[in-house]
């Protein structure tokens, strides 16, 4: 009974790790997919002009009906517009690394105004 008891609490403090960490697991599982997502974009959709050349140079791990799925979706006129915007958009950036909530370019031109000199990314820490 003792060990039962004991194995259950274990099980208790593991569901409740799970619970409290759920949020930040499924965000660094999205922001793999996106990049996985992103990678096969450009190296099976982008590349290719035709969707025979598409399907024909598609990864392994997917499916041809997935994978025709993703042809179609990204083919749609307004997905590709949106795509097209968001590379303006990222083009457009001036500082693309981040620091927690702070943008790093934003730490580096307010260190800038405060010291009147540039100030280099390494000496922003």
């Amino acid at each position: 009974m003792l060990i039962k008891h004991s194995h259950e609490n274990e099980c208790w403090e593991e569901a409740r790790f799970c619970r409290c960490r759920k949020k930040v697991v499924f965000a660094i599982i999205n922001d793999a997919c996106r990049r996985y997502k992103c990678a096969i974009k450009e190296e099976n959709f982008t590349k290719y002009i035709t969707t025979y050349e598409r399907l024909k140079n598609r990864p392994k791990d997917i499916p041809e009906s997935h994978f025709k799925e993703l042809i179609r979706y990204w083919s749609l006129g307004n997905i590709q517009e949106m795509s097209e915007q968001n590379s303006k958009n990222k083009a457009q950036q001036k500082w693309r690394h981040r620091t927690g909530p702070v943008k790093f370019g934003v730490i580096r031109e307010r260190l800038t105004k405060q010291e009147r000199r540039t100030i280099g990314p390494r000496n922003c820490w």
